[in-house]
């Protein structure tokens, strides 16, 4: 599995809005077991063309910050499964992502 999460290389953590993307952080998982990590620059491309680029990475998950839903509507065209509106750290998001514990969102109840 494929983990991709908007980050913000000044705070190390989510960044707040997908259109102010500037790097994902890639995680890797064989099963629940960690394999890799990579900082992968968004070449600066619009949120559609980051759809098909993670589609491209083989990503399989998103988390990020706010999202337009039309922006959303691209991910889930490729097949990304997307949770949008969350905060804070990027590790973090990942661990709590994977051990079912619930991730921070800014906007709304956590689901």
């Amino acid at each position: 599995m494929k983990i991709a999460v908007a980050f913000d290389k000044e705070t190390e953590n989510i960044t707040e809005n997908l259109s102010d993307t500037i790097y994902f952080m890639i995680y890797e998982f064989d099963g629940n077991v960690f394999t890799n990590v990579e900082l992968v620059s968004t070449m600066e491309k619009s949120e559609f063309e980051l759809a098909e680029i993670l589609s491209m990475m083989e990503v399989d998950l998103l988390i990020c910050g706010n999202m337009e839903p039309v922006t959303e509507q691209s991910f889930d065209d490729e097949g990304i499964q997307v949770f949008s509106s969350i905060y804070g750290s990027s590790d973090e998001a990942v661990f709590s992502y994977m051990t079912g514990r619930e991730l921070k969102y800014r906007n709304s109840d956590p689901v």
